[in-house]
């Protein structure tokens, strides 16, 4: 809480492949200070983690605060974690992420409570809180970043499985047969072909040479490059197939889409609507609709910081702590 004002803040923190992202973010989901920088992933955890802590410094400086002055931490972190003990079990696209206390080391340094989430999950949370979600009861969201991220909200609420580990949606199997090897270590899984990594390895395999940056893939397509196309193509193709599975499950009508690549705009939205509308099963009075993202660059930190928010102080019943209580698998939102 900033001196002398009843506004609370929170700090945000979303951890990538390739960015770490820190901001102050206020109770109606304004960020008021931020940070970034490329992810140091080679570093192992003990490099990230500072800089995680030098960007949420910055990023308070930045606000015109102290940390003390926020109310609490809301980190982001990708790969299956335990929130409840605040522990990231598996991280594929950063080395030697295996077992890392996050959650404790960030609120040892900072002195501040806080909480640890998937960050496709916290993507969704802003989404349905401030973003292009927050008129829809149900909706599905996924994150096109260095990997593949997803996020489900039903009912208002964010669904978590009953493990922590719920809407892992990059690695859910696309290709079931000799498919491409993830860097989870299984085959076939959409992050395979549909990250950030996926369209470079994807050109690499089929072009050689130094792996292009997506932009550049994309700008390759507009200019008809046969093999940008392929591989755009086959991302598309991958991604609609998780796509049209996760509806035939869950029923949903609404699938946010966000992430470095979602910049793509029509692009990658039009083909993409038209391949989820072939692939989906026809019921009456349903249209599936493909949107992007509202909060784009800023959905992590201000996801994590708004989930920070709900469990802290809005949720008495969801209330967790480093070492405290899991939220239930079921989250709602206000």
């Amino acid at each position: 809480m900033r001196r002398g004002s009843s506004e609370r803040l929170w700090l945000g923190l979303d951890l990538g492949g390739t960015a770490v992202k820190a901001g102050v973010v206020d109770d109606r989901g304004r960020v008021r200070g931020r940070s970034e920088v490329p992810t140091l992933a080679s570093g192992g955890p003990r490099m990230v983690l500072d800089q995680m802590l030098g960007g949420a410094q910055e990023a308070v400086e930045a606000a015109g605060i102290r940390i003390g002055d926020c109310a609490g931490v809301g980190v982001g972190c990708p790969g299956p974690l335990d929130a409840a003990r605040g522990i990231v079990h598996f991280a594929p696209n950063l080395p030697g992420w295996k077992g890392v206390p996050l959650a404790r080391w960030i609120s040892r340094e900072t002195g501040l409570r806080t909480i640890l989430e998937n960050d496709a999950n916290c993507a969704a949370w802003g989404e349905a809180w401030i973003g292009a979600g927050r008129r829809a009861r149900s909706f599905v969201l996924y994150t096109l970043g260095t990997g593949v991220g997803g996020g489900i909200v039903l009912d208002g609420r964010l669904w978590r499985g009953e493990h922590g580990a719920g809407a892992e949606l990059g690695h859910a199997p696309v290709v079931f047969t000799c498919g491409w090897k993830c860097a989870c270590g299984l085959q076939g899984c959409l992050e395979a072909y549909a990250g950030t990594a996926a369209l470079q390895s994807g050109l690499h395999r089929w072009a050689g040479g130094k792996p292009p940056e997506p932009r550049e893939i994309f700008r390759q397509l507009r200019r008809g490059n046969p093999l940008a196309r392929k591989s755009v193509d086959l991302a598309i193709a991958t991604l609609a197939s998780g796509v049209a599975g996760v509806v035939a499950v869950l029923d949903i009508d609404l699938v946010l889409v966000g992430g470095g690549i979602a910049g793509a705009g029509k692009a990658l939205f039009g083909p993409l609507q038209r391949a989820v509308d072939r692939r989906v099963l026809p019921v009456p009075g349903r249209r599936v609709r493909v949107r992007p993202a509202a909060l784009g660059t800023q959905a992590g930190i201000v996801g994590a910081a708004g989930w920070a928010r709900h469990t802290f102080e809005t949720s008495a019943s969801s209330r967790t702590s480093t070492t405290g209580r899991a939220p239930s698998r079921t989250a709602s939102w206000s």
